[in-house]
C-alpha cells in the first residue's frame, strides 16, 4: 500500500484549496462578464428600438407632409392641362420614333441586299435566239 506522509498530504490539501480558490474566483469572474453583457445587449436592443422607433416615426412625418402636398396638387386644374401636354409630346415623341424606325429600316434592307450581292457570284449566260 502507498504511503504518503503528512508534509506532502498538507502540501496537496494547499494545493487543493488555492486551486478552488482560484476556480472561485473565475467563476466570480465569469458571472460579472455575464452580467455586463446581458447589460450591453439590453442597451445595444433599447439603443436599436429608439432608433427604429426614430425611423418610423421621420418615414411617418414624410409621408403625411407629402400627402398634404399631393392632395392640394390634385385640385390645381394647370396640373392637368400640364400631365395633358407631356401625353401629346410623349405620344409625338412616338411617332417621330416609329418614323425613324420605318425609314431605317429600308435602309437596311438596301444595305442587307447589296451586302448579299457582294458575298454572291453571279454568272451570267447569253442565248442566242
Amino acid at each position: 500500500m502507498p504511503f504518503i506522509e503528512e508534509s506532502d498530504l498538507l502540501a496537496l490539501h494547499k494545493d487543493i484549496d488555492k486551486a478552488q480558490i482560484i476556480n472561485e474566483r473565475l467563476l466570480d469572474q465569469i458571472k460579472f462578464k455575464n452580467k455586463e453583457l446581458k447589460r450591453s445587449k439590453i442597451q445595444r436592443n433599447i439603443f436599436a428600438g429608439v432608433t427604429v422607433l426614430f425611423l418610423v416615426g421621420v418615414l411617418a412625418i414624410t409621408a403625411f407632409t407629402a400627402g398634404l402636398t399631393s392632395s392640394n396638387k390634385i385640385d390645381d386644374p394647370n396640373l392637368v392641362v400640364a400631365s395633358l401636354d407631356s401625353l401629346q409630346i410623349v405620344e409625338s415623341r412616338i411617332n417621330n420614333l416609329k418614323r425613324q424606325n420605318e425609314e431605317l429600316s429600308l435602309v437596311r434592307e438596301f444595305y442587307l441586299a447589296k451586302e448579299f450581292l457582294e458575298k454572291q457570284k453571279i454568272y451570267s449566260v447569253q442565248i442566242q435566239s
